[in-house]
């Protein structure tokens, strides 16, 4: 894992084999393939497995599941050798310690704009890895739609957090100021694209220097 000295940065959304090869060359900490069919940046019919191989070791290989069966999860993270599940739907904390007992990792999102129970959050936080926080639709992600960030104060966060919903650089920079102490990366998709899974390599290079 990266130096905790800046912040994470996790691209998501991607969909096409040079665009994976062209982005994995700038070495992000996390890259998210989507597994969700109604998502404009479903990969399934895109990617093959094949094509994931230019990654880098340090880098993490994600799949975004919107309320999957655990036989959907398990077959895809064999499929694709996932090192993280990213849970964007309504998944129950059964589900989760379901999925914390087959051996998967778990990045949990919760929606910035509409923030569930705190007895939900405290139940599956020690099933997880990570949170993420991002703006609910319901096109689950990649909307490019801020949420006020001061929802962060709302929950005593005990796992780090990245947070998404319309990152572009100058966000990235203002996350970095504010220093919260929960806050430990960055989730970007739809503001560093030329169309859906397609990703800008010149706006993913001024992000990376706005991360130290």
């Amino acid at each position: 894992m990266p130096n905790h000295n800046r912040l994470y940065w996790k691209v998501c959304g991607m969909k096409d084999a040079v665009n994976v090869k062209e982005v994995a060359a700038l070495r992000p900490d996390f890259m998210g393939f989507i597994f969700f069919k109604k998502s404009p940046r479903y990969m399934v019919e895109t990617l093959e497995p094949a094509d994931l191989d230019s990654l880098d070791e340090s880098t993490r290989r994600v799949g975004v599941f919107v309320d999957p069966s655990l036989e959907e999860v398990e077959q895809n993270a064999r499929l694709y050798s996932l090192d993280l599940i990213q849970l964007h739907g309504d998944e129950t904390a059964e589900f989760i310690a379901e999925l914390k007992t087959a051996g998967f990792n778990i990045i949990k999102v919760v929606a910035g704009n509409r923030m569930p129970e705190p007895g939900y959050m405290k139940e599956i936080e020690p099933l997880i890895e990570y949170w993420l926080l991002d703006t609910r639709t319901d096109l689950h992600g990649g909307t490019g739609i801020k949420f006020d960030r001061k929802v962060l104060n709302d929950f005593d966060f005990e796992k780090p957090v990245l947070l998404s919903g319309g990152l572009d650089q100058e966000e990235v920079r203002k996350i970095r100021a504010e220093e919260h102490p929960a806050v430990v990366g960055v989730d970007v998709n739809s503001r560093m694209e030329d169309a859906p899974g397609l990703k800008n390599l010149n706006k993913l290079k001024e992000l990376i220097a706005c991360l130290n």
